[in-house]
């Protein structure tokens, strides 16, 4: 009997993320793509998916982002999505960070980051 996680393993260890997101847990296609500016520099970040108004973006950069400076793209990008996750890797394909904020009424930020090697 196959592993029924195997798709999704491979498509996070591949950093095929659309696949992941799309194909493997059925979200819809994101075609968006969000240019945004910190610190004189702007950051491309590629629409992944999409479901129910929770947004997925893709940031790749040479080397990967500082903790502080993924924040302050995560700010940003909070002041047109409310709901997202954002994946930030580096160009070799060695790393990758997520990053999910929870914003609760009444309740101070909580960011989550999850790293991946």
């Amino acid at each position: 009997m196959s592993d029924p996680n195997h798709a999704l393993r491979r498509a996070i260890r591949d950093f095929d993320f659309r696949s992941l997101f799309i194909n493997d847990l059925g979200w819809e296609y994101l075609q968006a793509d969000l240019s945004i500016p910190v610190d004189e520099t702007v950051y491309r970040l590629k629409g992944v998916a999409q479901k129910r108004g929770l947004v997925v973006y893709w940031s790749e950069t040479v080397a990967m982002l500082p903790g502080s400076l993924r924040n302050k793209i995560e700010t940003q990008v909070a002041r047109n999505h409310r709901e997202h996750i954002l994946i930030f890797t580096d160009a070799a394909r060695t790393q990758q960070v997520w990053l999910w904020a929870l914003r609760e009424i009444g309740r101070p930020l909580a960011r989550r980051s999850f790293e991946y090697h």
